[in-house]
């Protein structure tokens, strides 16, 4: 499988997927008793998704000029790219490395050992799932269970316990002994990971944040657009479940992070050279502090949600203009 227009379907038949287990009409434990999502969020999904598609545009809204000279230099640099699958999981993170590194080198060291630390992440989910068979089963855990607590207040609880799961699995990628992550700090910015980022203000990474967004979501990347119209949102069925188990099962399920990897894989094939500049802004020296991870995986969800549907999100910001070398900015494939 060769080429942008049929790498897409990779990750398009990703999302259909995950629509659909989201939805609930492809039955899992995300819903109790084959339920389906609330229709208030049905209407609203419809709606993000049309104020999106408002919003897409046929070219980039590049602040460079473009000129013959510059299309010709494209078109070279396209060829440095394969648009193939081995590249395609390049470019596309799992479980905190990227689909290269886990089945074209890991897995012919060790087959076994993939295997095994692959299934490791499954293995709380699993028991997640026994556990609400069991809550179910039993009328006075389920009574306990199924809360009827008003929204606001499941709301609030689900989102605290959202913000705790996170910085404990944040800690724990960087911070933990065997670290992959915390190696590659230390072996590639001589940087030891820490809890706050020294030098780094909150206000300053907020900014540097908002900006690159916009530079790595330019308004014609028609497929990161619509995707990320769907991706984003779906945090709002995890943070509205009342059941604290079925909610768990949401939690663990988020955690296993096909979410970010539908999302490399839309961005690799609308352009891989702004999706190789992306990952690079988001593997810099400052990715090693656990503040930093956290608060910008806090801020995609609102922000993600604003530049889609609205005016904000449809220029490049002038003080991030140097993020992109001039091949970055020919008008990418629209499927």
């Amino acid at each position: 499988m060769e080429g942008p227009e049929a790498l897409s379907l990779i990750p398009i038949a990703g999302l259909i997927l995950y629509l659909g287990l989201i939805s609930g009409y492809i039955p899992s434990p995300l819903y109790y008793r084959n339920e389906k999502w609330p229709k208030q969020y049905a209407i609203l999904q419809l709606v993000v998704l049309i104020m999106t598609a408002a919003r897409l545009t046929k070219y980039s809204n590049s602040p460079y000029p473009d000129n013959d000279d510059d299309n010709e230099e494209n078109e070279e640099e396209d060829y440095e790219y394969k648009y193939d699958l081995e590249e395609l999981s390049q470019f596309s993170n799992w479980l905190g490395t990227s689909l290269h590194k886990w089945f074209y080198k890991h897995f012919k060291e060790d087959a076994l050992e993939v295997v095994m630390e692959i299934g490791s992440e499954f293995i709380f989910l699993g028991l997640s799932i026994i556990l609400a068979m069991v809550v179910n089963r039993n009328d006075r855990l389920r009574k306990w269970d199924d809360t009827n607590l008003p929204m606001s207040k499941v709301f609030l609880r689900n989102f605290l316990i959202f913000i705790s799961i996170n910085v404990l699995f944040i800690c724990e990628t960087l911070l933990g002994p065997e670290s992959s992550q915390g190696m590659y700090c230390e072996k590639t910015y001589n940087v030891t990971p820490g809890l706050i980022a020294p030098e780094y203000p909150i206000s300053q990474l907020v900014t540097e944040f908002v900006d690159a967004w916009k530079v790595f979501h330019p308004s014609n990347l028609v497929l990161v657009r619509l995707s990320h119209s769907i991706l984003y949102p779906s945090v709002l069925l995890l943070l509205t479940r009342r059941r604290l188990t079925t909610f768990i099962i949401w939690l663990l399920f988020t955690e296993i992070d096909f979410f970010h990897l539908l999302a490399d894989m839309f961005h690799y094939v609308s352009g891989p050279a702004l999706a190789e500049k992306r990952l690079e802004f988001q593997g810099g020296k400052n990715d090693c502090y656990v503040n930093v991870q956290f608060i910008q995986t806090m801020l995609a969800y609102p922000l993600n949600f604003l530049y889609l549907t609205t005016s904000l999100g449809d220029t490049f910001p002038p003080q991030q203009r140097m993020l992109l070398d001039d091949e970055c900015l020919s008008p990418s494939f629209i499927f």
